[in-house]
């Protein structure tokens, strides 16, 4: 078995400035770098506190991070469910207008189908029309003949009424004597 031993300098032999045992701290020449030591001590401790500094800020910095982190995530969430709630509303609206599309394309349809027939039914109205004025027309010149030809006939028959007269009764009596056989 191996005994491991400590050393521990001596307390007088320590050098109350600095804590060191060398020789040269007992030399009163060395006071220079005694200055050195403190200011290192001194820089020591600034660090120190500056790195506590820090670390407190880093943790406070941290904190905040996760904090606002909590509420980005909270409110992706909210934000992810209004989406949703959107896309489906915008899927049933699009449905709704598809539909709405196609019934107003079949009213679109129908009325097309009652306006080319109803074109049909004015072009054969119009063709009809036509076919009457013309009629009208041939029939008002045989009335206007007719009316030309009774005048002559009533001029005549002024002028010479007895030429005419006697003739008809003989006629108007053969037709009697033929619808009293029949």
């Amino acid at each position: 078995m191996y005994r491991s031993y400590i050393v521990v300098p001596k307390m007088s032999d320590v050098c109350k400035e600095c804590g060191c045992n060398c020789n040269s701290c007992f030399n009163n020449n060395s006071l220079d770098l005694h200055h050195e030591i403190e200011d290192l001590k001194s820089k020591l401790l600034q660090s120190n506190s500056r790195i506590a500094q820090m670390e407190h800020e880093c943790m406070e910095t941290k904190e905040c991070s996760e904090v606002d982190f909590c509420k980005l995530q909270e409110e992706l969430i909210k934000l992810r469910d209004r989406y949703e709630r959107l896309l489906e509303s915008h899927k049933k609206l699009q449905k709704v207008n598809q539909g709405l599309e196609d019934k107003l394309l079949k009213v679109v349809n129908k009325f097309e189908s009652e306006k080319t027939a109803l074109q049909k039914d004015v072009a054969s109205i119009t063709s009809k029309l036509v076919e009457t004025r013309v009629t009208i027309t041939a029939l008002e010149e045989e009335n206007e003949r007719y009316r030309t030809d009774c005048n002559l006939a009533v001029q005549m028959l002024q002028c010479k009424p007895s030429n005419f007269v006697a003739q008809k009764l003989q006629s108007v009596s053969d037709h009697q004597t033929r619808f009293i056989i029949s």
